[in-house]
C-alpha cells in the first residue's frame, strides 16, 4: 500500500516537472519567434525603405551595385608635373525595374608629382609611384619611367619651341591657326598625330606639326624609325599632296631632315626615296617663282622645259666633280633643332 502511494506520488511530480518544461518550452519558442519576426520586420522595412530611396534618386545619383576599373592609357599632364591616368568604370546599375544595367564609364586619375628636379631619380619614382597606385600594374614600369622622364627634361627646358615662318602668306595662316591649337607634343599621342594624316588637308598640317615636334628630340629618332606605319604613312602624304601646301611639304620634309642628321636612319630616306620628293619639290618651286617674277615684271613666263638629269660616270671622282656642285655642309652637328638652326637652314647658311 504505502510502495503504490508512493509510485503515484513519483508520476505526478514527474508530470508536473513535465508540464513545467513544456510551458517553459513554449514560452522560449514564442520568445525567439518574436525576435525573429521582429528582425525579419525591421529587414523588410530597410529593404523597401532603401529600395525606395534608390528610385527616387536622380539618374546622375549613384545606383551602382558593383564597380570595376580598368586601367587605361598614361600622358603627361599639359600644365603641371603630373601623371594622367585615363581608366574605365565597368558598372552595374540597378535599373528602374529592379533590372541589371551593364555601363562604362571612363574618368581619369592625376598622380601630380610636384618634387620632380634636376637630381630626381626616375627609376625610383616611378617604382614609389606604382607601388602608391593600385590602378598602375607593375608591367608597366618602365612606361611609368618614360613619362617621369619626360616630365624631368620639360622642366628642365627653358624657353618655348618655335617653327620655321620662311613659307607663304596663306601657308603662314594654315600653320599659325593649327599652332596656336597644338599643345606640346606628346610621344604617347603618337597614333593619334597618325590618324590626322588620313583627314583633310587642315589635319594632316596639324599631324605633320606635331610629329615634326617629335623628330626634333633626337632622343626620339629611334623609336619614330622603328614605326612603320608612322614612315608608310609620311612617304604616302608627302609623295601625294606636297603639291597642295607648302606647309604640309615643310612640315614633312624637315621630319625627314631630322632623320638625315645621322647616318643610321639614312634607311629611312631611301626607302620613302625623299631624294627624289625633293627634288621635285625644288623643281616645282623654281618654276613657281619664274612664274611669279614673269607676272610681275609683265613679261611671257618661260616655258616647263623639263630638266634633264644625267647619271653621273661611274668612273667620275670627287676630284673631277666641280667644286660649285658640291653642295656646303648646312646641317647642326649638334643635332639640337633650335629656332635659330632651323631659321639658318631655311636661309642656306652655313653653320659653324
Amino acid at each position: 500500500m504505502q510502495r503504490c502511494t508512493f509510485e503515484k506520488r513519483k508520476s505526478q511530480i514527474s508530470r508536473e516537472r513535465f508540464n513545467n518544461l513544456m510551458v517553459i518550452g513554449f514560452i522560449t519558442f514564442n520568445a525567439l519567434l518574436v525576435v525573429l519576426l521582429s528582425i525579419l520586420t525591421l529587414a523588410y522595412y530597410f529593404i523597401v525603405y532603401s529600395c525606395r530611396i534608390l528610385y527616387e534618386m536622380e539618374p546622375e545619383e549613384a545606383k551602382y551595385m558593383r564597380t570595376e576599373r580598368k586601367p587605361g592609357s598614361m600622358d603627361v599632364h599639359p600644365n603641371i608635373d603630373a601623371i594622367v591616368l585615363n581608366y574605365e568604370m565597368d558598372v552595374q546599375i540597378l535599373g528602374p525595374k529592379e533590372n541589371v544595367i551593364h555601363g562604362e564609364k571612363k574618368s581619369k586619375k592625376i598622380i601630380e608629382l610636384p618634387m620632380i628636379n634636376s637630381r630626381t631619380d626616375c627609376h625610383s619614382l616611378s617604382k614609389e609611384v606604382v607601388n602608391q597606385c593600385d590602378l598602375i600594374h607593375h608591367s608597366r614600369l618602365a612606361e611609368v619611367e618614360q613619362i617621369i622622364y619626360y616630365l624631368k627634361k620639360r622642366k628642365l627646358q627653358s624657353g618655348g619651341k618655335g617653327i620655321p615662318t620662311l613659307l607663304g602668306d596663306g601657308d603662314k595662316n594654315i600653320i599659325d591657326k593649327t599652332q596656336n591649337g597644338v599643345q606640346e607634343a606628346n610621344y604617347n599621342n603618337l597614333s593619334d598625330y597618325i590618324d590626322l594624316l588620313y583627314e583633310g588637308m587642315t589635319e594632316k598640317i596639324r599631324g605633320a606639326h606635331l610629329i615634326q615636334f617629335l623628330a626634333r628630340d633626337p632622343e626620339n629618332l629611334e623609336a619614330l624609325s622603328k614605326n612603320e606605319t608612322l614612315i608608310s604613312a609620311l612617304g604616302r602624304v608627302l609623295r601625294e599632296d606636297w603639291k597642295r601646301s607648302i606647309a604640309l611639304s615643310t612640315h614633312l620634309v624637315f621630319t625627314f631632315f631630322c632623320f638625315s642628321m645621322y647616318s643610321c636612319f639614312h634607311e629611312v630616306i631611301l626607302k620613302c626615296k625623299v631624294g627624289s620628293i625633293c627634288m621635285d619639290i625644288v623643281d616645282y618651286e623654281l618654276r613657281r617663282y619664274d612664274r611669279w617674277k614673269a607676272d610681275l615684271e609683265g613679261v611671257e613666263a618661260p616655258s616647263d622645259i623639263p630638266i634633264i638629269r644625267k647619271p653621273c660616270p661611274s668612273s667620275a671622282s670627287m676630284s673631277e666633280i666641280p667644286r660649285s656642285r658640291i653642295p656646303e655642309p648646312v646641317r647642326p652637328k649638334s643635332g639640337n633643332f633650335t629656332d635659330s638652326n632651323i631659321r639658318a637652314v631655311m636661309e642656306g647658311k652655313r653653320l659653324r
